[in-house]
């Protein structure tokens, strides 16, 4: 498996960065995740919290699922 490292800000003010990983099999989640950041949408997310860290090339936990803040 491959995973794409996603990195969110707590607040756009924000320097700093929370690491997670989405599977690439999970196209659909991809485009959310690529919209909202394009229009630096507001996003709460769900992750499974097993650090996945040196498996494959994800560097964080795992997002299941995005929901945009409209």
């Amino acid at each position: 498996k491959t995973y794409t490292t996603v990195y969110f800000k707590t607040d756009l003010a924000s320097s700093q960065e929370d690491t997670y990983c989405v599977d690439d099999e999970q196209e659909e989640l991809l485009k959310e995740l690529r919209e909202a950041s394009k229009n630096k949408s507001s996003v709460i997310i769900k992750y499974k919290g097993l650090s996945l860290t040196g498996i494959g090339n994800c560097e964080g936990d795992k997002i299941t699922n995005v929901e945009i803040i409209k």
